[in-house]
């Protein structure tokens, strides 16, 4: 199956459209698309957790059940500017008490994207961290490197 990722023009549509509809959503959305962590790892993440230059995923919440930091690019920086919340909240912060926090994800953001990029029928699976890895392997040319900061093995990235 071929990985799905979004180009540049396609994040910017996502983007926007994301900050006019749904504002709450950018720093989930952010992160999903500059840092590449899972969704598991995201939906668990708190603002305590996520540092000036590091997000910290929790041993407890990521896949591999070790800790694992993850590099605040600049970009995602920008993009987490004046809307961080208090330590013990939820970065994903709609609906605190909701159990299924995939579903809550979905109902809100897949609205949001068939508005923005109309021409995919069907949401690409892990496309968000997909989209991350691609572009930042096309940036560093290191299968090491971008291995590294999406906590996957060297052998899952070149697939």
């Amino acid at each position: 199956e071929r990985v799905g990722f979004l180009n540049y023009e396609q994040v910017a549509r996502l983007l926007y459209v994301t900050s006019e509809r749904q504002p709450l959503l950018i720093p989930m959305l952010a992160i999903k698309i500059f840092s590449g962590i899972r969704n598991s790892e995201c939906f668990h993440l708190t603002w305590g957790e996520v540092k000036r230059k590091q997000l910290e995923v929790l041993a407890a919440f990521a896949k591999t059940g070790r800790h694992r930091p993850v590099k605040i690019h600049p970009t995602l920086t920008e993009w987490l500017e004046g809307k961080r919340g208090k330590p013990l909240d939820l970065v994903f912060g709609i609906n605190p008490e909701t159990i299924d926090r995939e579903s809550c994800w979905l109902w809100y953001f897949t609205p949001i994207w068939k508005a923005a990029l109309p021409e995919f029928e069907k949401w690409p699976h892990n496309a968000l961290r997909h989209t991350f890895g691609s572009h930042y392997y096309a940036r560093t040319k290191s299968i090491s490197e971008t291995s590294y900061e999406m906590g996957n093995s060297e052998g899952v990235v070149k697939r």
